[in-house]
């Protein structure tokens, strides 16, 4: 079974990114409110440790002693502040549709969970801190048009 055909087969062509922002959004609004209705943080732009642990940030502890895995998946879509969340989606925004052309949606989601969820365990590994953002997601997709633009080079000089 091709694991990537079966999951771009869940999203249309094309929309994978828009997908992902909105699942972003719709996280970093429902983390402003619940973080405005428990008096949390300093505004409701800037949340606070507590709303994002609760909502599924990378805690190094959590993870190994308690097994919560699911945070190195959560934590990519968690974004800290709008600043962060406009930053990684202009990111995402520029290089997803790009990357979903070329690898198709299936592909795409894939290089995008697994560089996010491994960018996470790594990060574990050296910080104890409690971490949120699609950069790791981001640069995966980087690390994957640098690939297929080397390998497309190779396949130029060999002709």
């Amino acid at each position: 079974m091709n694991t990537a055909r079966v999951v771009g087969s869940l999203i249309p062509s094309g929309q994978t990114t828009f997908y992902i922002l909105g699942v972003n959004f719709f996280l970093y609004l429902a983390m402003m409110l619940f973080n405005a209705q428990n008096g949390n943080g300093r505004s409701v732009m800037d949340l606070d440790f507590t709303t994002l642990f609760l909502f599924g940030a990378k805690e190094p502890s959590r993870i190994f002693s308690q097994g919560e895995w699911w945070r190195l998946v959560t934590a990519g879509f968690l974004h800290a502040s709008v600043i962060h969340i406009l930053m990684n989606s202009w990111g995402l925004y520029d290089l997803g549709a790009q990357v979903e052309e070329v690898f198709g949606s299936g592909r795409y989601i894939v290089i995008y969970l697994v560089s996010s969820m491994f960018g996470f365990f790594v990060s574990s590994l050296w910080s104890s801190s409690l971490s949120v953002g699609a950069s790791a997601g981001i640069f995966g997709l980087i690390g994957a048009m640098i690939s297929f633009m080397s390998f497309s080079l190779e396949v130029l000089v060999r002709r």
